[in-house]
């Protein structure tokens, strides 16, 4: 019975007693003692719901009545299946009728829309000769947890953002020269202007050809910004394969494309939230991912592949080309809405032959580098100087780092003279006029030197890491001069 099974204090009356209270009917011995019941069922701060075999309502207890938000008048003394029928409960949010039909412990999430809450409830019936002859449910208001959890789950998800940004630290090489060489009054108004629109988050487009220093211009900025303290994310459009390149840029949930990580991944507009994002040679963006690009830009927001949601974004964007911009819309290589968008503040960096008053204090600096990572002490000479200011640098800054780190290791003095650079400038580009104009003689140059480098390394790869410039540049100029792969 009801009260013979609940209150264990009834085991210590006499005999006689305890079976005339079994031979009571329930409901009758329930009506006697309900104050009582009830004024111990409301000290319990767990939500306790009790029907009978068949459903009907026998009694709730205070914090079930605060859960349910629901008058004991309206319920007690119906059967839950005609409170479902009536849509008092939600069928899928109720859990005392499967426990009356299945006979076993039945457990359910029920909402409160009104008072934005979630209840955890657990009917348990309880069987006496395989008969249900009440079920007692109990009712958790579990919102804290569950939002706990969601919590947490975010805290998760912040934690892997950092972590990735750690782990892509490590491998960027964020070190620039504390303060560009700028001698030449074309690099010292670029730099001026540089300086004027670092603090503001105006989009940049850095132009010129490769070689001049694009990226360490995109450092100078980021370092001179209101951004500083913040991630400086740099992404080469050209060096990750076209069919990544999505996922690289956005990110994308779990399970979207068959063996993506199995928890998903976040892109580099993620990682760089906040900072700064560099978007090298931007002109070989695929046209069919211009458009999300330019929705990034100008919505600040993205979409991860495989996803859902719009996820709000707060990134400085820098992009970076060695090609003419509007040429390529022109000939409907880029977006002309894109183009735009990125053409907020161009700024075009001149090659090196244009400002030579760079070239010796470049050089120097260079110098002063190697002597420093190889432990030697040489110096140019006075007679390097108009040599190495009338020769035109096709590769421009990185083609002068590379030839003095190769003039260094291969010189036999501490002074290097300008007969020791001529063979190796004349053996990259005789310096007789040819007639051709400056372009023609800076491409002749550019093919030369490529076939002559080509014999010394034994893949694409490797030559691409000693010109210093990417694999996909390196293929596009061989293609272009129709030298042949022998890789």
């Amino acid at each position: 019975m009801f009260i013979y099974d609940i209150q264990k204090q009834f085991d210590t009356l006499p005999s006689p007693y305890r079976e005339q209270l079994k031979s009571i009917p329930e409901d009758i011995l329930f009506q006697a003692f309900e104050k009582e019941i009830q004024s111990i069922l409301d000290c319990i701060d767990v939500g306790i719901f009790i029907v009978d075999g068949k459903g009907k309502v026998l009694t709730m207890n205070q914090m079930s009545r605060q859960t349910c938000d629901i008058s004991p008048d309206q319920i007690i003394g119906k059967t839950m299946f005609e409170l479902v029928d009536t849509g008092v409960f939600p069928k899928d949010e109720v859990c005392t009728i499967p426990a009356i039909k299945t006979k076993k412990t039945c457990t359910v999430l029920q909402k409160n829309t009104a008072k934005k809450n979630d209840t955890l409830a657990t009917a348990i019936p309880q069987i006496i000769n395989n008969k249900v002859v009440r079920v007692i449910e109990t009712e958790r208001d579990v919102t804290k947890i569950l939002n706990l959890e969601a919590q947490i789950k975010n805290e998760i998800e912040l934690s892997t953002k950092y972590k990735n940004e750690l782990e892509y630290f490590r491998n960027q090489e964020l070190s620039v020269v504390s303060e560009i060489i700028a001698e030449s009054p074309s690099m010292k108004k670029l730099l001026a202007t540089g300086c004027k629109i670092a603090p503001s988050d105006a989009t940049l487009l850095l132009q010129g050809e490769s070689g001049v220093g694009k990226e360490v211009l995109a450092k100078f900025i980021y370092k001179n910004s209101t951004r500083k303290s913040k991630p400086f994310i740099k992404l080469n459009c050209s060096a990750i394969p076209e069919n990544l390149l999505e996922s690289e840029l956005f990110g994308y949930e779990k399970g979207a494309f068959t063996g993506a990580n199995s928890q998903g991944k976040i892109g580099f507009f993620e990682l760089a939230d906040e900072g700064t994002l560099l978007l090298d040679e931007i002109d070989t963006l695929p046209l069919h991912l211009q458009p999300k690009l330019l929705r990034a830009i100008q919505e600040n927001e993205i979409i991860r592949i495989g996803g859902t949601k719009n996820i709000k974004i707060n990134v400085r964007l820098i992009a970076a080309t060695n090609c003419n911009l509007a040429e390529a819309v022109k000939n409907g290589r880029f977006r002309q809405d894109l183009y735009y968008r990125l053409n907020v503040i161009p700024l075009n960096i001149p090659p090196l032959r244009e400002r030579t008053a760079d070239i010796m204090p470049l050089a120097n600096y260079f110098l002063h580098k190697l002597n420093k990572k190889y432990h030697t002490s040489i110096r140019l000479d006075f007679t390097c100087s108009s040599l190495l200011k009338s020769y035109p640098w096709p590769g421009n800054i990185r083609q002068l780092e590379n030839l003095m780190e190769r003039v260094v290791l291969s010189v036999e003095n501490d002074i290097i003279t300008a007969d020791n650079l001529e063979p190796y400038l004349n053996e990259e580009m005789p310096m007789t006029h040819t007639g051709d104009s400056l372009k023609e003689t800076v491409s002749n140059f550019e093919k030369r030197y490529i076939e002559k480098m080509i014999p010394e390394y034994s893949s694409t790869q490797e030559l691409a890491n000693a010109l210093k410039i990417d694999k996909s540049t390196l293929t596009r100029k061989m293609q272009r001069y129709g030298i042949k792969n022998v890789y």
